[in-house]
C-alpha cells in the first residue's frame, strides 16, 4: 500500500460541527427545525445534492437564497475547522515512509484547498480530487481513477481511508483496499462489512501502521 487516499470531512478534519451549525442557521432563517435527527441524514448530502436537500426541507422558493447563505456561512466557518488530533502526525509518518498521499472529497475544490491550507495539511498531499473535479461523484470511482492516473499506479498499491459508505463503496468499485474510520461522535460506530480494516481512534490507526511497517521489515 504505497498510495494512500484520504477523505476530507470526518476523516482528516472535524468540519461536521461547523457544518451542522451552518445548516442550523439556514434552517432557522427559513423557520425550519434542524434537530439532531437531521445529522445523519445530512451526512449523505454532497455539493451536487444540496439543492435538492434544501428543496425537500425548506421548499422550492428557499433553494436559491439558502444556497447563497450556505456559501457565505461556509466560507466564514473554514477558520473554525481543525484537523483531528493526531492526524498531522499520522500523515507525517506516512510521508516519511515514502508513501504518496491524495485527497478524494465530495467538497468543491476551492473550499477543499482553503481547509487544507488553513489546517496546515496541504503540504502532505500531491493531488486533491474534489466533487467539482469529476462528472460522477462518490461512490462512483472516477475520482480514484484520476488519482491512480496521477500517481501512475495500479489499484493493487492503493488504499482508501474514509468515514462514510460512499468512500468504502468507491474503493470496492475500483478494487482497492479500504479503511473505515470513526473519529466523530455524530457518526455511528458500527461494523463495516465492506471495509478491510476499521478504526475508532487515530492512535489505534497509528499503532496498526507501526505494526505493518515492522512486519514488512521482517
Amino acid at each position: 500500500m504505497k498510495h494512500w487516499v484520504f477523505d476530507l470531512d470526518g476523516t482528516l478534519v472535524d468540519s461536521l460541527t461547523s457544518h451542522f451549525q451552518v445548516l442550523e442557521k439556514i434552517f432557522h432563517r427559513f423557520d425550519a427545525d434542524f434537530s439532531s435527527s437531521e445529522h445523519l441524514e445530512v451526512l449523505k448530502v454532497n455539493s451536487k445534492t444540496l439543492p435538492k436537500y434544501f428543496e425537500t426541507k425548506l421548499g422550492v422558493a428557499a433553494v436559491e437564497p439558502a444556497l447563497v447563505m450556505f456559501k457565505e456561512l461556509n466560507t466564514q466557518s473554514f477558520k473554525s475547522i481543525r484537523a483531528f488530533p493526531g492526524i498531522e502526525d499520522l500523515l507525517k509518518t506516512l510521508q516519511t515512509q515514502g508513501m504518496k498521499l491524495a485527497v478524494w472529497t465530495a467538497r468543491d475544490l476551492e473550499a477543499t484547498n482553503e481547509i487544507l491550507k488553513h489546517t496546515g495539511l496541504s503540504p502532505y498531499f500531491s493531488i486533491c480530487v474534489s466533487g467539482s473535479c469529476v462528472d460522477e461523484g462518490k461512490p462512483h470511482p472516477e475520482g480514484l481513477k484520476k488519482i491512480a492516473a496521477h500517481f501512475e499506479c495500479g489499484a493493487e498499491s492503493m488504499v482508501m481511508v474514509g468515514d462514510f459508505d460512499s468512500d468504502m463503496l468507491g474503493a470496492q468499485a475500483f478494487g482497492i483496499k479500504a479503511i473505515r474510520v470513526f473519529w466523530h461522535p455524530a457518526v455511528q460506530i458500527k461494523k463495516c462489512e465492506i471495509a478491510d480494516w476499521q478504526f475508532h481512534q487515530v492512535s489505534e490507526f497509528r499503532n496498526w501502521l507501526s505494526e505493518q511497517t515492522l512486519n514488512q521489515e521482517k
